[in-house]
């Protein structure tokens, strides 16, 4: 019962909106803007203070630090595949160092 109810309102609704004039629907947007724009000059954006900056950046930096040890780590990865796959072995790449002739 309570469906058709919620349905018969809903349809009532866009019939009342169809039958309305152009005007009648202009008058309502403007005043719709009107209140919009009468919040927003009441409830105006916060003001970040300094404290709140910084905490911001420091966490910028703990990310970016994280992002940068991820993709070494991915490249690292990348380069075990592909000695893997070049030589048929599960060996790692490590920097070789010639000491002496």
């Amino acid at each position: 019962m309570r469906m058709l109810y919620l349905i018969f309102v809903r349809l009532a609704g866009w019939m009342a909106l169809v039958a309305r004039s152009s005007a009648s629907k202009d008058a309502e947007l403007l005043v719709l803007r009107q209140e919009v724009a009468v919040l927003r000059r009441q409830n105006p954006k916060p003001k970040l203070d300094l404290s709140i900056l910084r905490w911001q950046a420091a966490g910028r930096r703990q990310a970016r630090g994280a992002y940068r040890e991820r993709r070494h780590t991915t490249w690292r990865q990348f380069l075990r595949t592909c000695a893997r796959s070049w030589t048929g072995t599960s060996r790692t790449i490590t920097s070789t160092v010639r000491t002496g002739p």
